[in-house]
């Protein structure tokens, strides 16, 4: 996670399951790791940098829920809140929507296997979660926001087959389509042109616009 220029933070389960951070200021080392503590991490966290010192991390709780861990400028990091909904069945994946002032969103597979989202919109509470259909996915999703008011989402579909699912402004979202390449060992998404995919053979392979 790049905080500001030349400073990055990388944020992990440790080896006890709590969420780690490690730090580079710039200078010529990296900081010593931090245990962040409180609960244990049931998948990798994603994680948002909102400012020079602001951080959201988000990861599936000891209960299967979204968490949340906060850190503001000047402040220690919060206690981890659960978000509560439904229960994950991968890792999260959270983008900060460009265009939309205060507008966070995050993305999990639900306990049905479908593409799920969770909406701060700047307000006291987070959205309930709301299930955007499709069929199954497989692993984790990838979400960008590249674009004022656009979300792409990539995953896995029950089939590896690499889909998308699209958000541009409106109260709806894009049918899914595939786009005919295999995706079974994982997705990543960079942006709208840079797209990796784990093949059948445990290969990255960059996949372009479509």
């Amino acid at each position: 996670i790049v905080s500001s220029a030349n400073r990055y933070r990388v944020f992990y389960g440790g080896p006890n399951g709590h969420l780690w951070s490690s730090a580079w200021d710039g200078g010529p080392f990296w900081c010593a790791p931090t245990d962040l503590g409180a609960v244990k991490l049931k998948s990798a966290p994603s994680a948002l940098a909102l400012g020079s010192d602001t951080f959201w991390v988000f990861y599936r709780g000891p209960n299967n829920h979204l968490w949340l861990s906060i850190k503001n400028p000047g402040d220690w990091w919060r206690a981890p809140v659960d978000l509560g909904g439904v229960e994950l069945r991968s890792a999260p994946s959270a983008v900060a929507v460009k265009g939309e002032i205060n507008h966070v969103g995050v993305f999990y597979f639900g306990k049905n296997r479908h593409l799920t989202m969770s909406v701060w919109d700047g307000g006291p509470w987070w959205s309930e979660p709301v299930d955007l259909g499709g069929g199954q996915g497989k692993g984790n999703p990838s979400a960008i926001s590249h674009a004022d008011h656009q979300i792409d989402v990539f995953y896995a579909s029950n089939s590896f087959e690499l889909s998308q699912s699209q958000w541009i402004g409106g109260p709806w979202w894009s049918a899914v389509y595939g786009r005919g390449v295999t995706a079974k060992y994982g997705v990543a998404a960079v942006s709208s042109t840079e797209v990796f995919v784990r093949d059948a053979q445990r290969r990255w392979i960059l996949v372009g616009a479509p």
